[in-house]
């Protein structure tokens, strides 16, 4: 006959103390999942959506302005992630491949290690969102995750991850 509490209710060998530890266990999967649901609720930032004029630091930590006029792209990366080093590359070759067109490209670091890595970003501009509290604010929920604004500062592209030159390109002549 299994064990039983002062009420009188079976146990089943377990303490009190026990089922709760097991039915938070049960819990801890549940747990894992809110931050990745959290991301699927967070709005990402929409085509057509326009952003508005705003500043930041450069890496030499000069304040710098972005306001519309420009076909700009912008990729937002964190140096801790190797994903810029894939990255960057992509956003040289399409650089150039642009060159001598109205277009910016400027790279965005959303953590505190631009210092270190402007030497190697391909020559690319810099500017830094220590913490990445404008980005956040802005809908980047991810690194990297690159945004093409028209000359009205109107979204025409944005793409979470890796973005390949031959899908860039387009999406920044379409802007043009």
């Amino acid at each position: 006959m299994p064990p039983s509490s002062a009420a009188g209710t079976p146990t089943l060998g377990r303490t009190l103390a026990q089922r709760r530890l097991r039915s938070a266990g049960t819990l801890r999967p549940c747990l894992l999942l809110i931050p990745f649901l959290t991301c699927l609720a967070h709005a990402d930032p929409t085509l057509g959506d326009k952003w508005k004029t705003f500043q930041m630091l450069d890496a030499g930590g000069k304040t710098v302005s972005w306001k519309p006029g420009r076909v700009t792209v912008f990729s937002f990366c964190a140096y801790w992630c190797d994903t810029w080093k894939v990255q960057v590359p992509r956003l040289v070759q399409t650089q150039g491949a642009l060159k001598g067109l109205p277009v910016d490209i400027v790279t965005i670091s959303t953590d505190g290690r631009w210092a270190e890595v402007a030497q190697n970003n391909g020559g690319l501009t810099l500017w830094r969102d220590a913490g990445g509290d404008w980005s956040h604010k802005s809908g980047i929920d991810r690194v990297p995750t690159t945004v093409v604004l028209d000359k009205a500062g109107k979204i025409v592209f944005c793409r979470g991850g890796i973005v390949r030159r031959d899908d860039l390109i387009p999406a920044v002549q379409r802007a043009l």
